[in-house]
């Protein structure tokens, strides 16, 4: 939701090398039904899309506190090879 300037900074300051993108009209979040409607932000949410394009796995929490660990995204990965 960062504006496109506060996202390039950000990937500056943290040295990488892809853009990052920017949802400042909450479009994408909304589709993909991780918008807190009550606060405006996104959900911490991954999603695992295999080669057909689909989602094939998807993390989903309600609370910025509690993430989808590494391992469990890596698993989901591994089983798209």
């Amino acid at each position: 939701m960062d504006e496109p300037k506060d996202s390039a900074e950000l990937a500056t300051k943290l040295g990488l090398t892809y853009p990052l993108l920017s949802d400042t009209k909450q479009t994408a979040i909304r589709a993909f039904g991780v918008a807190d409607e009550n606060t405006g932000v996104a959900w911490p949410t991954v999603f695992v899309v295999g080669r057909d394009g689909k989602v094939a796995a998807r993390f989903f929490t309600e609370s910025f506190k509690k993430r989808a660990t590494t391992s469990d995204v890596l698993v989901a990965l591994d089983r798209q090879r």
